[in-house]
């Protein structure tokens, strides 16, 4: 894959993570919600599949391990000292603790009706998602290419309504097991987007299919989104079962042809870039802020102008905020890295 492929998927990671941040901010327009709910957290699934090499079990696992369930463990480990740490009674803050450490491992998106013990990891319980979608994603392709490929598509749909069926009528699973089933067709979307993509890349014939296709999804996008037919994972909302999914899938397309653009635009394309490329940083600020951090005492109030209550200024400066530490974080994390390679040389 190209540098310049890498580049706009960057940028729509990018897209995808600062309008994450400002989907969760107080007093959100519900027409904005709609929009930015109906593609930031799809994008990132059909992101993910994109760049998916092979469908190596083992290897697929262990590349997830790194990039997906180490970031979320180091998530839940800080936010369990911190709510250990923020505890009055100092006799059971070890308690507290080992709690949290247990809640990390069953990975709750939401207390659910039948895993009632468990409390939600946050946010961070789409990345321990997306990890189990894409192993699972990964197997069903392997095991599908050794009897018949045209099976995937079929197990795939199978149980993504499997998923939903769970996340409906039964509980919200351990680690959003039922969430991971139902994002499959996201991910199928991804890894056949590329596929299509390498396949015709040289063709001419192939510039208006795909200028066709971005009319129509951004035309369905409209229109779905009007009609408020959009998803929301976290707490199971799918309405239409399989229209949502298409409000999702046009969206982020629409998202990534937009990417394509902004990507020539210099003085933009540089902060979305590193915005899509530390959307991991990004979003582990974003869950302890919402998690621990009192605005109103430690910021709104000390401002010369007045925030509350005003949808814009809140998530200007919260967004400004979050972008400020993660850029330190990054910087902290390069030179830790480029220390060790010298060490190592």
């Amino acid at each position: 894959m190209d540098k310049k492929r890498l580049t706009y998927w960057d940028i729509a990671k990018g897209v995808a993570i600062i309008t994450y941040v400002i989907g969760h901010s107080p007093n959100i327009p519900i027409y904005l919600r709609n929009i930015i709910f109906s593609f930031h957290m799809p994008l990132f699934f059909i992101a993910n599949a994109y760049f998916i090499k092979n469908y190596d079990v083992a290897n697929t696992t262990r590349k997830a391990s790194r990039s997906l369930l180490l970031p979320y463990c180091i998530t839940c480990l800080i936010a369990s000292y911190l709510e250990a740490e923020r505890n009055n009674d100092l006799a059971t803050n070890v308690y507290i603790f080992r709690d949290r450490i247990v809640d990390m491992f069953v990975g709750m998106s939401k207390i659910s009706t039948r895993f009632t013990s468990f409390q939600s990891v946050w946010l961070v319980w789409f990345v321990i998602c997306l990890f189990f979608t894409r192993v699972i994603y990964v197997l069903i392709m392997n095991v599908c290419s050794r009897i018949h490929k045209s099976l995937a598509l079929v197990a795939v749909m199978g149980l993504a309504y499997i998923g939903y069926w769970i996340s409906v009528n039964y509980a919200f699973l351990p680690w959003s097991l039922d969430v991971a089933l139902y994002a499959l067709p996201l991910m199928y979307v991804g890894d056949n987007s590329r596929r299509i993509i390498e396949k015709h890349r040289d063709n001419k014939r192939f510039v208006p299919f795909y200028g066709g296709a971005t009319i129509l999804a951004t035309v369905l996008w409209i229109l779905l989104v009007r009609k408020g037919l959009v998803i929301e994972m976290a707490t199971r909302s799918y309405p239409g079962i399989w229209i949502c999914l298409i409000t999702a899938i046009s969206g982020s397309l629409v998202i990534v042809a937009c990417s394509r653009v902004l990507e020539k635009i210099s003085f933009v394309a540089p902060f979305l870039i590193w915005c899509g490329r530390n959307s991991m940083i990004i979003l582990i600020i974003h869950c302890l802020e919402m998690r621990f951090f009192n605005w109103d005492e430690y910021v709104y109030c000390h401002l010369p102008f007045l925030v509350e209550g005003s949808f814009y200024r809140t998530w200007i400066v919260k967004l400004t905020f979050i972008l400020v530490c993660s850029f330190v974080i990054s910087k902290i994390l390069c030179f830790v890295k480029s220390d060790r390679l010298e060490q190592a040389n």
